[in-house]
């Protein structure tokens, strides 16, 4: 559903987010 997607899409990018900022700059 398009709640479903959209909730997956937040999840990915927090995924990223915290990938990014456990990798160093």
């Amino acid at each position: 559903t398009l709640m479903h997607g959209q909730g997956l899409c937040m999840e990915l990018a927090e995924i990223e987010a915290i990938q990014e900022s456990l990798q160093p700059s």
